[in-house]
């Protein structure tokens, strides 16, 4: 609570006859003021607030003093933090619970706001355009105590699916309290992306010609395919986009596009692999993953950036794609020279996940610097791979290789090549499929 000043205002009553009394009050962060009065037993009192129209705490009796608290409301929360989930219209916050006063006790309940900007102060809070979250919330726990909760059904088309968190607690004075007199100030923003989940890519495509090779203009075709869902494989997606072109697809060509940006959790329950400079570590897949046709079982994880499904390398001098020297089954996601070995450098994590597994370069230093980059790469059981970048340094960006190369190393998609390329850039993901690049298709 502020340092502010409240008007009291003391209605005592003799017989019939009512006598107001006003008391300006001076309220000091943390301190309660107390009133103290002596009346008769021919006199009643009652207490109210102008702030709020009604009695925060009263105690009192005949012949003896009379006491006005007005209560101390929880401490503000200051390390809420909001991550994505792997789940559409999901956020996962968590914070340290205070007490209902300051920090100390149990609050009694908490209230979750969100909104595309900051809420930093109380008009922030009660901005139209910010958004009560309705869900079930946790009840509080002791001051000190980690909380968390999954936020659900939070919509995902406004901002690109990005929002500003902020929660606050109350304590457990009456309903009738105005809310900002007992509850915790705004906590600090975190920030997180609503996940929307895009259709699966569909690979069953046949194309029939009704009328003969070359097609006249009018001619027809059928294509048949199996439909995906609005949510992968789930639901009925909204509507499709053909495009045709002049050149052949080959089986096994990888094509990327930039999708929806999403972090995802790979450090709770992960492994930390390849710790070391210039180290490549052979990790076991939870299923087998079909890479230019090839089901795999095992990869190599290296800590310079990239993963191989057949070569134990470690080099840290990154190439063009494609390029048939090792290291070839080339994922490649920020090939150059890291060091997680170095002093102050975050790990290299494995995580197992359903559908999933999750490789994570959390705060890996660039060699010779302190400079953290933080990409993971995510191979989905389908064979879809996704690159998710967080956050990276402007020279790692101009020196690395970012792509997908074959088992011989003629074949590859090169994303980008030291300045050559598409852009590198934090809060980008990347992903790469079996599929026909239709970018200057028809």
């Amino acid at each position: 609570m502020k340092n502010e000043t409240y008007r009291i205002e003391l209605r005592c009553k003799t017989g019939d006859v009512n006598n107001y009394y006003t008391f300006l009050v001076p309220f000091t962060d943390g301190v309660s003021p107390y009133i103290y009065l002596t009346y008769n037993s021919t006199t009643s009192c009652a207490v109210s607030s102008s702030n709020g129209g009604s009695s925060w705490s009263v105690d009192y009796g005949r012949d003896a003093p009379f006491r006005l608290w007005i209560p101390v409301a929880p401490g503000k929360i200051t390390d809420l933090t909001a991550s994505s989930s792997d789940n559409e219209g999901e956020v996962k916050l968590s914070w340290t619970a205070p007490g209902d006063d300051g920090y100390t006790g149990t609050a009694q309940q908490y209230q979750v706001k969100y909104a595309t900007f900051p809420i930093i102060t109380e008009s922030d809070w009660n901005n139209l355009n910010t958004y009560l979250y309705t869900g079930s919330l946790p009840t509080p726990l002791p001051a000190g105590t980690t909380q968390q909760v999954v936020l659900t059904g939070l919509p995902k088309g406004i901002n690109n699916g990005w929002y500003y968190f902020n929660i606050r607690a109350r304590d457990d004075n009456p309903a009738d309290t105005p809310f900002y007199l007992c509850a915790s100030p705004p906590s600090n923003n975190a920030i997180a992306q609503v996940r929307e989940i895009q259709p699966i890519v569909i690979t069953s495509l046949v194309a029939t010609s009704i009328t003969a090779l070359p097609l006249p203009q009018g001619a027809s075709v059928q294509l048949n395919w199996t439909a995906p869902g609005d949510d992968y494989t789930e639901g009925t997606a909204d509507k499709y986009t053909i495009k045709y072109s002049t050149w052949i697809y080959e089986q096994n060509q990888y094509v990327y596009r930039t999708v929806s940006y999403m972090w995802l959790d790979g450090l709770t329950n992960a492994t930390i692999v390849a710790d070391g400079d210039d180290l490549s570590t052979q990790v076991n897949l939870p299923f087998e993953f079909n890479f230019y046709g090839i089901n795999y079982s095992s990869m190599y994880i290296c800590s310079n950036g990239f993963i191989s499904f057949t070569d134990a390398s470690s080099a840290y001098s990154n190439t063009d794609i494609p390029n048939s020297e090792v290291p070839n089954s080339l994922i490649a996601a920020l090939w150059d020279d890291l060091n997680p070995s170095a002093s102050g450098s975050g790990k290299i994590y494995y995580k197992k996940s359903e559908g999933k597994v999750i490789i994570t370069y959390n705060g890996v230093y660039r060699y010779g610097t302190t400079q953290p980059q933080y990409f993971q790469i995510v191979l989905y059981e389908d064979g879809t791979i996704r690159i998710n970048y967080n956050q990276l340094t402007q020279e790692t960006t101009t020196s690395a290789t970012v792509g997908v190369e074959n088992q011989t190393g003629n074949i590859g998609k090169r994303y980008r090549y030291d300045t050559s390329g598409e852009p590198l850039y934090n809060n980008l993901s990347i992903e790469f499929f079996n599929g026909i690049d239709i970018k200057n298709a028809t």
